[in-house]
């Protein structure tokens, strides 16, 4: 059986729209930092994991807050397994932790924390690999 969330069989147009990355955004990031990290390269092709475009969604969205090469290595530490819908990651005065929405939501109102709802990205991703690799399994 395969594990869609760590194996890498969605192509670039197909997970582009489901990371909410453009296309062109997100061959640049590729490009940028060198996505054999986060992809992998069959022939002229790229492929992603479900894991991978989480990883993708969530260091794009500390990105204002830490450079992008600072954050996908943050994002993939809390992407080992698929991270639990109420997980959040917190960037404040330029420590990074993670916390359940209580600590988060505090965080935000208390210091102006970034907050970045990992769990939630990693769900959406899921839920939206699912059709693509029905529709692989079955043709």
């Amino acid at each position: 059986m395969v594990d869609w969330w760590r194996e890498r069989i969605f192509t670039t147009d197909e997970i582009a729209g489901t990371a909410g990355i453009g296309t062109a955004a997100l061959r640049m990031i590729v490009h940028r930092h060198g996505g054999d990290a986060f992809s992998e390269r069959r022939g002229l092709r790229r492929f992603f994991s479900a894991r991978d475009v989480s990883v993708l969604r969530t260091a794009r969205a500390l990105s204002p807050a830490i450079p992008m090469a600072e954050a996908l290595p943050i994002a993939f530490a809390h992407h080992r397994m698929p991270p639990r819908r109420g997980l959040f990651i917190v960037v404040a005065d330029g420590a990074v932790t993670s916390m359940d929405a209580d600590g988060a939501a505090r965080a935000a109102i208390e210091c102006g924390a970034l907050v970045v709802p990992v769990g939630r990205f990693a769900a959406d991703v899921v839920d939206a690999c699912r059709p693509l690799f029905d529709a692989a399994v079955a043709a």
